[in-house]
């Protein structure tokens, strides 16, 4: 199992538990029988009470358990900028630096380092309560006392003892005599360790844990792995410890966790605890504790900002063999982000607070066999508000939604993989087309989408200035094509609704506008090997690649559009310029079937509604400027292995004639369609429409007819006659012109359309027999070319 990846995996689950409490220990109880002067004991915590009775008190221990006062810790990041871990010192350490500091070897402040020194050797961070008659002292357990005085003691079986203090802090073992005088001796009475306790490194990490079961110790282990794993942002204020219960039941608690979150910001996650219950297989139920209250510091120390949550909730399944949840539920309500930062004041604009009614992360995995697991992860955050320090609202967002599929996700598969990643030389030693078979197979597949609602951003007070967004979206997929072989399917698409902007210069506003693209049938072991030929040849021969090409890939689309776009400048000395906008822009192109001998293409563009260019932007006079364009074009079965001949193409391009017929006889053999489903040119002064197919008709000549069949419309026929033939730049040029236009005046159908301007109609047949047909009337003799 590759333990770099379940570390990874790890770091957003159980990263958030915490270790606990160990077993109890058997102890003798010794009654206090009397008390002669100030004699205290130290009351807690119980695990700071363990550490400081083996001497092994840490400046990090103290923090974990909220025991260090805030100088010290600003002190700890200080140094921290020179090399120095203060955290990890102890009580010699600190001496240590105390002395350095004094000297003037260490840039620090030698009164804070003394008085941190005073604070560990007095032991003043424990709790201390007075000791009295009646109470009672275990032998085995770790203990301290202070004072000046003495007390008498008694045990089980009647032995009295007595404590002699003068000053210091001592052990209780340490302190305890016979009370005729004998040391109360045991035969490890000089390792500073009561029986029974268990000692501790410097950073309060247990050496000799109590005996655990195998599923506590490989969680332990996982658990050490993912603190101790280099780089890693967690950092423990105590030693990991388990509590396990008889019917199976794994406690765990760990007194504080920090997150070091990038720009040295701190967050102190604070007592944590979770229990596991196991369900079998390696897979553990798994309820976590999670903390209300999650103070953020600066490098300096210094509180910068607070998390207080409200309603937290967080459960799941884990899977130890797989070192992954396969459910996750975490929800959290009232959320609340807000600064501590003194510099607020000086600064009131910026960012103060932020709100979050709820937030909510689920996944469900479903491991349909062993390892390879399908399912949805979904992060949802609601209700977030952005205010300033003085309280000035800045920016809304009603809805943030992230959602993903995992599609038969091999996770052994992928641990495997990464094994190998962290040992690329083995790499070099696998074939890599077996290697990039089975990282697709391991990948499954995925799909996701993250959407936006209701977003609101605003300038500060006394500042122009919005950003709003109705509805965003965002889509990706890379999943398994239904052709097999590996293939696969990628497509990417943004889409957005209600989209506004404006600042002092500019406002503009959108509609609605949407992308998408797609790649269908993508073949990444025919990228592999073509790549791997060019590396061995260093080029790759014309008709390979043109035979690979088809392979590579099985379809192809992109599209843009646009709708409802305005904009208008808003400064005082833009006034005069004119609003601008666009109605409506679509564009759309596809390839489909590239794979196989009978190819497809589609392409779409429509605009309407463009107004408002500068002037000398556009080098169309306005007359001509289209109010209105659409083409819609399909063609299906297209000429592949033709379209293709670049030989064949290049040797015809000098004769149009020879190319076209080239052109219809491979069209005919491939039975190819296209379809003009709209064409629209309009102009403030004319129109154009068009629409129609051309086919293949097999039933009176066996080999094939290529036919048209097309219907025409020209609003203001005489109009653009006059203009084409002011635009023309020969004598020439205008007789064409004339002739054509003569011809189809006479064969076109006159009619007005509803605001009384002139159209012409058409209805035209043609095929490849020569044939051509207006309305009825035969006007082959357009398409003669020398008698062909």
């Amino acid at each position: 199992m590759n333990k770099r990846a379940g570390l990874g995996l790890l770091y957003g689950w159980l990263a958030l538990l915490l270790v606990s409490a160990g077993a109890a220990h058997a102890t003798e109880r010794l009654e206090v029988i009397e008390v002669d002067g100030q004699v205290e004991r130290a009351a807690g915590p119980a695990e700071l009470l363990d550490m400081a009775s083996g001497g092994h008190t840490t400046v990090r221990a103290l923090r974990a358990f909220g025991r260090l006062p805030d100088e010290f810790g600003a002190l700890a990041l200080s140094l921290r900028g020179v090399g120095v871990d203060l955290l990890a010192a102890g009580m010699p350490e600190v001496a240590a630096l105390q002395a350095d500091a004094e000297a003037g070897r260490l840039d620090a402040d030698p009164d804070a380092l003394e008085r941190l020194l005073a604070l560990l050797q007095e032991h003043d961070y424990l709790d201390w309560a007075a000791l009295q008659a009646g109470h009672e002292l275990e032998s085995a357990a770790p203990g301290l006392l202070r004072g000046e005085g003495r007390a008498v003691l008694r045990d089980a079986a009647g032995t009295l003892l007595a404590l002699e203090l003068h000053g210091g802090v001592r052990e209780t073992r340490g302190a305890l005599e016979r009370a005729e005088g004998g040391p109360s001796a045991s035969p490890d009475a000089d390792d500073g360790l009561a029986p029974g306790r268990v000692a501790a490194d410097r950073d309060g990490v247990p050496r000799d844990a109590p005996a655990l079961s195998d599923p506590a110790l490989a969680l332990r282990e996982a658990l050490d792995r993912l603190f101790t794993e280099p780089g890693s942002p967690w950092v423990l204020g105590g030693g990991i410890g388990i509590d396990e219960h008889p019917d199976g039941r794994i406690g765990l608690l760990l007194p504080s966790l920090t997150l070091e979150a990038p720009d040295d910001v701190t967050a102190e996650l604070g007592d944590l605890a979770a229990e596991l219950r196991p369900l079998g297989s390696e897979r553990w139920e798994v309820t976590v504790q999670l903390p209300g209250d999650v103070p953020l510091r600066d490098r300096n120390g210094d509180l910068a900002a607070r998390i207080s949550i409200g309603e937290r909730s967080m459960s799941g399944v884990w899977a130890g063999d797989l070192a992954s949840p396969l459910q996750l539920a975490v929800h959290l309500g009232d959320l609340v982000l807000e600064s501590e930062s003194p510099t607020a004041a000086l600064d009131p604009e910026q960012p103060g607070r932020l709100d979050a009614q709820r937030l909510a992360l689920t996944l469900d995995l479903d491991e349909r066999e062993p390892g390879v697991v399908t399912g949805p992860l979904a992060f949802v955050v609601e209700g977030v508000s952005l205010a300033s320090a003085a309280a000035e609202p800045i920016g809304h967002l009603g809805r943030l939604s992230v959602g993903v599929d995992y599609e038969d996700v091999d996770l052994v598969g992928l641990a495997a993989f990464g094994d190998m990643a962290a040992a690329p030389e083995t790499l070099m030693e696998r074939d890599p087309a077996e290697l990039l078979s089975g990282l697709l197979t391991a990948l499954g597949g995925m799909q996701s989408r993250i959407e936006v609602e209701d977003l609101a951003v605003q300038a500060p007070p006394g500042e122009v200035g919005h950003l709003r967004v109705a509805r965003a979206a965002l889509n990706t997929g890379f999943v398994p094509s239904a052709a097999g072989d590996l293939k696969r399917d990628l497509w990417a698409g943004l889409e957005g609704r209600g989209w506004s902007f404006g600042d002092e210069e500019y406002a503009f506003d959108l509609d609605a506008a949407e992308w998408n693209l797609r790649l269908d049938r993508i073949a990444p072991m025919t990228l592999l090997q073509l790549g791997l030929a060019s590396l061995m040849t260093g080029e790759l021969a014309e008709d390979d690649l043109i035979a690979s090409a088809q392979e590579i890939l099985g379809g192809f689309s992109v599209d843009l559009s646009l709708h409802g776009a305005n904009g208008q400048m808003v400064a005082e000395y833009l006034a005069d310029e004119p609003p601008f906008g666009l109605e409506q822009f679509e564009f759309g192109l596809g390839l489909s079937d590239l794979d196989t001998p009978a190819p497809g293409v589609s392409l779409a563009y429509r605009q309407r509604g463009l107004a408002g260019l500068p002037m000398g932007m556009s080098p169309i006079p306005d007359e001509l400027f289209p109010q209105e364009l659409v083409l819609d074009l399909v063609a299906s079965r297209l000429p592949g292995a033709f379209l293709a001949d670049g030989a064949a193409l290049q040797g015809a391009a000098g004769n149009g004639a020879e190319m076209a017929q080239d052109a219809m006889a491979a069209m005919l053999e491939n039975d190819t369609r296209i379809d003009i489903r709209e064409l629209v040119i309009d102009l403030p002064v004319g129109g154009l429409r068009l629409h129609g197919n051309s086919w293949v008709d097999t039933e009176e000549v066996e080999s094939g007819v290529l036919r048209s069949e097309m219907e025409l419309q020209i609003r203001n026929f005489d109009t653009l006659l006059d203009l084409a033939l002011e635009l023309a730049d020969s004598d020439q040029e205008r007789q064409q012109i004339m002739g054509i236009a003569t011809i189809l005046k006479m064969a076109g159908e006159e009619r007005e359309n509803d605001a009384g301007e002139p159209v012409h109609f058409y209805h035209l047949h043609a095929n490849s027999l020569g044939e051509f047909q207006v309305n009825g009337h035969d006007l082959s003799m357009l398409l003669m070319d020398e008698g062909h």
